[in-house]
């Protein structure tokens, strides 16, 4: 009986072991591809500008507001700095969303300076908002499929 008993006790280490392996490798896999997929994205958001701060749109999942901070300076809405005419300061960019679903991706963020509503400059500015979506080609490497650029 205590045969039986050490050999199950075993099998269950190992199956727990395993499944959190298995946990583990998924989360840093996903994790992995976010960071490429911000990577290429912030490559055509900062083409022929300074590198950016990320702003972290609350629902950004955590693969994606871990990808943000590794790759660029990372913060919440609330540790924006304060502008009389700014919402969004120029020098930010607000990432609202980092979606992966097999080897495609989505990738929405607006660049700053994005001026406070019911302002004079509202009117003729509100910041460049990306809508990116990408494709992973067969080396694995994330590459831009298509591309929306909108202005107010």
């Amino acid at each position: 009986m205590r045969s039986i008993s050490a050999v199950s006790s075993g099998m269950l280490a190992f199956c727990v072991t395993s499944l959190a392996l298995g946990c583990a490798s998924t989360t840093a896999q996903r994790h992995s591809e976010a960071y490429g997929v911000l990577q290429r994205a912030l490559q055509e958001i900062e083409r022929n500008r300074s590198p950016v701060t990320i702003v972290l749109d609350p629902g950004l999942d955590r693969s994606g507001r871990r990808a943000a901070s590794q790759l660029r300076p990372a913060i919440v809405p609330e540790q924006l700095p304060y502008s009389p005419e700014g919402a969004l300061p120029a020098g930010y960019v607000k990432l609202y969303e980092l979606t992966i679903q097999g080897d495609k991706a989505f990738v929405k963020a607006t660049l700053g300076p994005v001026p406070r509503r019911g302002s004079l400059a509202a009117s003729f500015a509100c910041g460049e908002t990306f809508e990116l979506h990408l494709v992973k080609d067969a080396t694995g490497v994330w590459r831009l499929s298509d591309s929306d650029l909108v202005f107010c």
